[in-house]
């Protein structure tokens, strides 16, 4: 996934990527906000870094006087001035970087969690992974999400967001079994999971990976 022009993520306008996550006939928008607000409430993290925060989805459920380091990573630095505009008043202090992780290295021994949704299926997965457990403090969480495979449907679902349509060439499914063996290369142990189902007949695994 490389930060230039030609870069799909860089062509899909804000708008059209919140209208595609939340239409009906995907729902991830929703599914993720409540699986970032339920992670957040089970490990309430000092220290947080969010990869692939694109305009803040979930951002609302921070509580700065328990999270007081928020750090959020985006290809777009479009999606991110419009989470700054959204939420600084809120989140004072947050820092957001525009970078693409295949080729960001994150700050050594930072984050009691790094919530990472939707992001492996366009990043080189076990480098990045290396770059996760880097970055976390002894005992931090990572929570990932995956997209599970579904035959009877496309990758990227159908709406009338067409600028969408761009990602199809860019995604590739990461199979559960192949992210676990490859977050345990990188020093992280699983130590739960779950599926989590969406109304579309889509599923997501949802990982919880500790860091040795």
């Amino acid at each position: 996934m490389n930060n230039d022009e030609t870069n799909p993520w860089l062509l899909i306008p804000a708008d059209e990527y919140e209208g595609h996550m939340s239409d009906e006939n995907v729902g991830q928008l929703q599914a993720l906000n409540k699986i970032f607000c339920d992670n957040l409430k089970i490990y309430l993290p000092e220290s947080l870094c969010i990869l692939g925060c694109t305009t803040g989805n979930g951002f609302e459920h921070i509580i700065p006087a328990i999270t007081r380091k928020i750090t959020g990573i985006d290809l777009n630095e479009k999606y991110l001035k419009i989470l700054r505009e959204r939420l600084e008043k809120k989140i004072p202090g947050m820092e957001l970087i525009c970078a693409d992780m295949n080729d960001f290295d994150l700050p050594p021994e930072s984050f009691d969690m790094i919530y990472a949704a939707l992001i492996f299926e366009y990043v080189e997965t076990q480098k990045v992974l290396e770059n996760i457990s880097r970055s976390l403090n002894k005992n931090g969480k990572l929570i990932a999400v995956l997209q599970l495979k579904n035959e009877n449907m496309s990758a990227v679902s159908e709406t009338s967001f067409q600028s969408l349509k761009l990602l199809n060439p860019l995604f590739n499914y990461v199979e559960p079994d192949f992210f676990i063996s490859s977050a345990r290369q990188a020093g992280l142990t699983k130590e739960k999971s779950y599926g989590y189902d969406l109304k579309t007949g889509k599923k997501f695994f949802v990982g919880v990976f500790r860091k040795e």
